[in-house]
């Protein structure tokens, strides 16, 4: 934005204690020289601090725009935070002084590189709760880790790993064992009650949660056997008691209950010997517990009738397991969606579900903004498919040799007790050992194995009203020979379009599903393909990044291919629509998903960078080059 624009919108927010002397041209003239993402937050911050500080808004709009450039996303906000609270407890002046101290703020909140805040997560976690839960669980942040059947509660900050990703990997291994509490029977009993008779009741209740962990832990392991690997990750090596051991493997009965854990701790009480506590077990206030159950007025099992109660009743053959194939197809992992249909039939034909959308002029979400709407492409059956393999024969040879390759290749493993050839390094290695008087090493041998591809990748396929004609066919085009190329591979994907009109009826298309092969339905679908109407983007990537999240695999992998930059009625067009795309892309990083576009936009490279960073996206500059190009960037991606 210009000068002159950016002098106008802060007048207009500063306009009652503006004066003939007191102008906002200047700081105008400054924002003119950055970026229009730091503009608006920039102003996007003013109009928060104007309304209820409106001096303050003035001071900062002055003294504040060389705070911009050196603060980062994540510093930016819990600043202006500590400028209102100073300015609420101390007045104008110390507000003040903190402003132009910015960077003495900065080095004093700097946590660790690996770090990671709640509110920087929060979106992300309670999603995936809800998406677990059959009914609403609040999420807050506090001291400790707990909670009181209606609200999980999670610290504030994890510094615990050097990494973001073993420290986001600790948040949800806490968010998911105080889910478990609510969902496998915890809280059926009133503890405080049941634990009131032994002498220290204190210590029966340390014990009482030991145990009762045991029992979640195994509950977890049989419902979510992939979350439940990586709170292993988190769990002491340290071998149980004799007597702990008994008592996890009865605890690990699909039988056992809370009462079960009642049973072991008479048992286990007086032992003295008690295993260390979880890193995610947290702590348990019961006394809270049970002033929620209280006000609730029942009991909290009523609340398991949901999707995963009948999960587990599947699971233990009291349930016909085509509800439990359709409910583990149920997404279990980002950004909050509501499925208002169940029925294996409706599951095939249409779904509704609501997600929240990134408003960054407020710097909030907008609370179940876009209603998505999901249905299958109608089929055609006609002669594309065969044309398109007759026009691309000698490519597709081609990329069958390419893919044939990468599902043979093989990778030596070095070190091995038997093999099939010598390992010379280990070998000198052992014949040093021998000299020093150390033990040989019987580890000298190499082995050929098998590369095993633990691949899964969702297909976002633009289907817009901007893709008709050229566009369109080459998108078909690519497609098909991606899925010729694909079934050699045997790599796990999904294609889904995406389009929509306004937030109240964005679309999905489901063209294939992960379990599906590449079936003549699927061809004729990929046939059946027609442009729509815009491209509300955050939205089809929060609800296929939830559909990925499912998938168990390594490499997991969101490619979204499309003609132009995020653009839709109401308002959701410029920079309004790539920061939700950008905050959805964050949403779904949070979930192991590596995102990556594919445009033949030929000027999208500076929104692109934004929404996407440097690296993941690359723009075909010629339309009819994508289905040469396509299955090249697949391989580079995936190898």
């Amino acid at each position: 934005m210009q000068a002159r624009e950016l002098q106008t919108r802060l007048e207009l927010l500063l306009d009652p204690v503006l004066t003939r002397h007191r102008s906002v041209l200047e700081p105008a003239m400054a924002l003119a020289e950055l970026s229009l993402v730091e503009q608006e937050r920039f102003i996007a911050s003013v109009d928060r601090i104007s309304l209820h500080q409106p001096e303050l808004a003035l001071r900062f709009c002055e003294l504040a725009i060389p705070a911009l450039t050196e603060l980062d996303d994540t510093a930016w906000e819990p600043w202006i935070d500590s400028l209102q609270e100073t300015f609420r407890d101390k007045g104008l002046e110390a507000s003040v002084h903190n402003m132009q101290a910015y960077r003495e703020y900065q080095q004093a909140s700097l946590p660790a590189s690996g770090s990671i805040a709640f509110t920087e997560i929060a979106r992300v976690l309670d999603s995936y709760i809800r998406a677990l839960s059959g009914r609403d669980l609040k999420l807050s942040s506090a001291e400790q880790s707990y909670t009181d059947t209606e609200t999980l509660f999670l610290p504030t900050r994890i510094s615990r790993y050097p990494t973001r990703d073993e420290n986001f990997r600790l948040y949800k291994a806490l968010l998911v064992h105080q889910w478990a509490q609510t969902c496998f029977g915890t809280w059926r009993i009133d503890i405080v009650d049941a634990l009131k008779d032994y002498p220290d009741p204190e210590r029966a209740l340390q014990v009482f949660h030991r145990l009762e962990t045991l029992r979640l832990d195994a509950c977890l392991e049989r419902l979510l056997p992939g979350v439940a690997r990586d709170m292993a990750m988190l769990r002491s090596a340290e071998p149980l008691h004799p007597r702990w051991r008994e008592a996890q493997t009865a605890l690990g009965n699909p039988d056992a209950d809370v009462h079960t854990t009642l049973s072991w701790l008479a048992q286990l009480v007086a032992l003295d010997i008690d295993p260390e506590p979880t890193l995610y077990q947290g702590h348990l206030h019961a006394e809270k517990a049970n002033t929620i159950i209280a006000k609730r007025g029942r009991h909290p099992q009523q609340d398991l009738q949901n999707p995963t109660h009948h999960l587990q009743q599947a699971l233990t053959g009291q349930q016909d397991p085509a509800d439990a194939r359709q409910l583990t197809e149920q997404p279990a992992g980002t950004p909050e969606y509501k499925e208002t249909t169940v029925s294996t039939e409706a599951a095939q034909q249409a779904h509704d579900f609501s997600y929240d959308e990134w408003d960054h002029s407020r710097q909030r979400y907008r609370k179940d903004w876009c209603r998505l709407h999901e249905q299958s492409v109608t089929p055609v059956n006609g002669d594309f498919i065969s044309v398109t393999m007759n026009k691309y024969r000698g490519l597709l040879k081609h990329i069958h040799r390419t893919f044939e390759a990468l599902r043979q290749e093989n990778r030596r493993l070095r070190r091995e007790p038997y093999g099939d050839d010598i390992d010379i390094d280990a070998v000198v290695e052992s014949w040093s050992d021998t000299h020093k008087g150390l033990e040989a090493s019987e580890f000298i041998f190499t082995q050929t194995s098998r590369r095993e591809r633990q691949v899964a990748v969702m297909f976002m396929i633009d289907m817009s009203a901007s893709t008709a004609g050229w566009i369109n066919q080459v998108e078909r085009e690519a497609l098909v020979l991606l899925c010729e190329a694909l079934q050699r591979l045997g790599d796990r994907y999904a294609i889904y379009g995406f389009s929509g009109k306004g937030n109240s009826y964005c679309q999905c298309f489901h063209i294939k599903d992960f379990d599906e092969h590449y079936s003549e339905d699927v061809r004729n679908r990929i046939e059946g393909i027609e442009p729509q109407e815009y491209t509300r983007l955050g939205a089809a990537i929060r609800h296929l990044g939830t559909r990925l999240s499912q998938i168990e695999a390594r490499t997991r992998l969101l490619i979204t291919l499309t003609d132009g930059r995020p653009d839709d009625i109401g308002g959701y067009s410029g920079l309004y629509g790539i920061e939700d795309t950008r905050m959805a892309l964050i949403e779904t990083r949070h979930l192991g998903i590596h995102p990556y576009c594919i445009t033949i936009d030929t000027e999208s490279r500076e929104y692109l960078t934004r929404m996407y960073g440097k690296n993941d996206f690359i723009i075909i500059d010629q339309v009819d080059k994508l289905p040469q190009r396509i299955a090249d960037i697949y391989r580079r991606l995936t190898t």
